[in-house]
């Protein structure tokens, strides 16, 4: 018991070359271009694979294959036709480096794969790379169809890590990836802070805060606020900046403002530059519903202390909730919230 292999080149597969037959008869009229089948015998039964060698490269075959035993050979299989070329490459490229250029462009360079593992012409490299931590979502390949050993990945994200994997191709297919290696991209300009928030709004002061930038872009070294009158006062209009470290809380209590002005706040991240800003407005004074003021205060003077009473007064369109008391060294300082959060009940 065991097994025939048959197989012969199909030579229409292309023109790639000319074979010659010679015609004996001087009558012939018609000849069959067909070639003879290799015979390969295999007298292991048990055998379920085998390795047809020494066929030319970049050819067509025909392979069938038949049983035989004692009695003799059974009928062959169908034809199968396979293209005997070129096979994946079986190692990755070498010494896969990332130069980081700008904040949005990463250099990869390699090596090609070792030329015993090339197995064919290589033809070009595929470049997968992805955000560290983020592969399934930020995952992209980038092919290069010549035989190059670098390429410049652009529009990537700033200060943001990426991991890049190399493989080569030829005609039969993929190989291997090379290893992932991470690289950074430089620091860019943060976007603008996400949001700017008004509290504690009284005739001449604001408390104002801000949220960090959704995309730093690096690292926050701090902001810039600058706020200024949108109409002038006393036909002056002036412009305040102030510069806020990047380890200092997200807020500021803005002083000494005019009375019932529309004041336009402006604010920008900065990390090794500045970026886009952010713009509100707010106006001082009570805001609508709020309540108004108390009544006249009586004051009651001790060796060092005062006593203060008062009446409520309207509530605006909600219960009052607490009531603030500020003061001020004389008719030309500026007034100061002495102290906060007294409870409603108190009078």
């Amino acid at each position: 018991l065991g097994f025939r292999i048959r197989y012969r080149e199909l030579i229409y597969d292309g023109l790639r070359s000319f074979t010659m037959k010679n015609i004996n008869n001087p009558s012939a009229k018609w000849s069959e271009l067909i070639s003879v089948y290799a015979i390969r015998n295999l007298s292991e039964s048990s055998l379920t694979r085998y390795e047809l060698d020494n066929l030319e490269k970049h050819r067509r075959y025909e392979v069938r294959m038949s049983v035989y035993n004692a009695v003799g050979e059974g009928p062959p299989s169908s034809p199968q036709e396979v293209f005997v070329g070129e096979a994946v490459p079986t190692a990755p490229p070498q010494n896969v480096a990332i130069q980081s250029s700008t904040a949005t462009q990463l250099d990869v360079t390699w090596e090609p794969p070792p030329l015993e593992a090339q197995n064919g012409d290589i033809q070009g490299y595929k470049i997968h790379f992805w955000k560290f931590k983020h592969k399934n979502e930020t995952q992209k390949v980038k092919t290069l169809f010549l035989p190059e050993n670098g390429v410049k990945l652009k529009n990537l994200t700033g200060y943001t890590s990426y991991l890049i994997s190399v493989s080569a191709f030829n005609a039969a297919g993929d190989g291997p990836l090379s290893s992932a290696i991470k690289g950074q991209t430089q620091q860019a300009a943060p976007s603008a802070p996400r949001s700017i928030r008004f509290s504690e709004l009284t005739t001449t002061s604001v408390n104002v805060s801000w949220e960090p930038p959704a995309f730093p872009n690096g690292i926050l070294e701090g902001y810039r606020l600058i706020y200024e009158p949108c109409t002038p006062v006393d036909g002056v209009s002036k412009i305040v900046t102030v510069d806020v470290k990047g380890n200092s809380p997200l807020w500021m209590k803005l002083k000494d403002l005019a009375e019932g002005m529309t004041y336009r706040f402006r604010i920008r991240a900065k990390t090794f530059t500045y970026g886009p800003e952010l713009e509100a407005n707010i106006t001082t004074g009570p805001g609508e519903g709020t309540p108004g003021p108390p009544g006249e205060p009586f004051i009651s003077r001790y060796s060092s202390a005062i006593t203060i009473h008062w009446s409520s007064g309207d509530p605006g369109k909600g219960p009052i909730t607490r009531y603030v008391i500020e003061a001020r060294p004389s008719d030309e300082g500026l007034w100061d919230i002495l102290i906060k959060d007294i409870p409603k009940e108190v009078t």
